[in-house]
Parts: structure tokens; C-alpha cells; sequence
């Protein structure tokens, strides 16, 4: 599938960390396209840098890695990311995200020349064995996906981590394997969303998506925490972030060159 969720997650780590506080949708009854167009539109840095610890839990067994991502918006539809992992190898990802879904993916591992390992979408590929799809960790495209405001009788809004949310049913316009639509929560005060959950069309609860443990860096709400929770296994995949940097003069064009790889 080559649309990916509409959120501001990851592309490949800069935006899933950013959002400046935007504005809230009708308090009355919006719609749901209202409310995901607030999510696209919040602002987001140029560009930013990261360290996150990344723990992948499979059954018995406990995975951890560590990896820098840099992050970098060259235009309105396009944006570009590295990721070098400090363990358990020295492998990098480079990937150029565009809103219109043609992406572009290369891995370069301590010993190899660089590979390209996708183009044209390939959203179902998993993220360093984790969990994460890169469509869970690219929600800058927003395009696909019908939206339908979820309310019970009147009421349109509720509570979660104690605080007001708008639920939205988003369903892709084109198929999707492994799931059918997505529940997202947005919160009424500033359109950030806390919690993802994939559904199958007959009503089961694929996998969850949450953000937590929000920091202001430089104006930006930013979590320090994201999950992905299968929910028939219980395996789930953990992103600590740790030291985070929005729009720094060190970062530049040429660390995205793919023949600098």
C-alpha cells in the first residue's frame, strides 16, 4: 500500500517527535476530516536529530538497539532521513519520504557497499526487525484514508490519559493486508494524537500505536515514548528518545546524499 496513515510520526524520526501546539477542532461536532486536517497541519521543525534506544520484545526474547536519526524537510512533499545504529552494528538507513507515496529506501551495513531496499512505497516492511512498519513511523501522508467521526449518541469526545479526545475512524482507500481502518485519538486542546489502534473489518483489534511522556523542546510537544503492542502476541516494540535537537544549523543537505552513504 503505498498511502501510509495521516499523522506526523516519524519521516523518518523528525516529525514523529515534533508538533507545535495547533489549533482545536469545533468543540460542538466536527467532522472527522476536520479533525485529522488539524493533525496534518500542525507545524513541525525543519529539521532534527535524535537518539533513541529501540527495544524489540519477541516471546522470551529481548532485542535492544541504538541508533542517532537526523531528519530533514528539503520541500513541502519531500523529506529526507539517516539513521545510523550504534548497536548492535554499524548499518544505515537513508530514506527520502514523500507525501505522494513514491519513497525511496537504502541500507548500508559495516562491511557492504549501499543497497536500495525499496522504492515506490513498500510501507509494510518492517522497521529494523521491530514492529514498526516504516508506515507506522512515516505518518506524514495523509491522503487514502476516509475519515468519520466516532461518537456514542451525543457525545463526541473521550476520556483518555485524563484528558478530552476526539475518536476518528480513518479507513484506506485502497486495501490494506493487514488491517482494515484505524481508531485514531486526538486530543481536543492541541490535535496531538496519543493513541493509534488497527482494526480488521470484522472488528479485531490488530496492534496499538501510543505516544507518551510529552516534553517541550524549543515549542515543540514531543514524546519520549512510543509503542507498537500486537495484541495477539502480546510482542510489542519500545522507542525511548533520549537527547532530541529541532532546526540546528548542523544539519544540512549533503548528510542525506545517497552516494555519501
Amino acid at each position: 500500500m503505498k498511502t501510509s496513515h495521516g499523522s506526523t510520526k516519524l519521516a523518518v524520526l523528525g516529525t514523529l517527535l515534533a508538533v507545535a501546539g495547533a489549533a482545536s477542532a469545533d468543540p460542538a461536532k466536527p467532522s472527522g476530516d476536520d479533525v485529522m486536517k488539524l493533525v496534518r497541519d500542525r507545524k513541525t521543525p525543519d529539521n532534527s536529530y535524535a537518539q533513541v534506544e529501540l527495544t524489540i520484545k519477541k516471546g522470551d526474547s529481548t532485542v535492544e538497539k541504538v541508533f542517532k536519526a537526523w531528519s530533514l524537510k528539503v520541500s513541502a512533499t519531500e523529506t529526507r532521513s539517516l539513521i545510523e545504529f550504534e548497536k548492535p552494528n554499524n548499518s544505515k538507513i537513508l530514506a527520502y519520504s514523500r507525501t505522494n507515496g513514491e519513497d525511496d529506501r537504502w541500507i548500508k551495513t559495516s562491511s557492504g557497499q549501499p543497497k536500495r531496499i525499496s522504492s515506490s512505497g513498500g510501507d509494510g516492511q518492517t522497521f529494523a526487525q521491530s514492529h514498526f512498519s516504516y508506515a507506522d513511523l512515516d505518518f506524514a501522508r495523509a491522503k487514502g484514508f476516509t475519515n468519520e467521526l466516532v461518537c456514542e449518541a451525543a457525545k463526541c469526545t473521550f476520556d483518555y490519559q485524563g484528558a478530552p479526545h476526539y475518536k476518528v475512524k480513518s479507513t484506506p482507500t485502497k486495501g490494506n493486508g493487514e488491517y482494515d481502518y484505524v481508531v485514531n485519538f486526538v486530543r481536543v486542546s492541541d490535535s496531538t494524537e496519543d493513541r493509534i489502534e488497527y482494526f480488521t473489518k470484522d472488528g479485531k483489534k490488530v496492534k496499538e500505536l501510543t505516544a507518551d511522556d510529552y516534553k517541550d523542546v524549543n515549542g515543540f510537544k514531543t514524546p519520549t515514548v512510543v509503542k507498537i503492542s500486537i495484541t495477539e502476541s502480546g510482542d510489542s516494540s519500545t522507542m525511548k528518545i533520549g537527547s532530541i535537537e529541532y532546526d540546528s544549523k548542523k544539519i544540512s543537505a549533503q548528510m542525506f546524499d545517497k552516494n555519501l552513504l
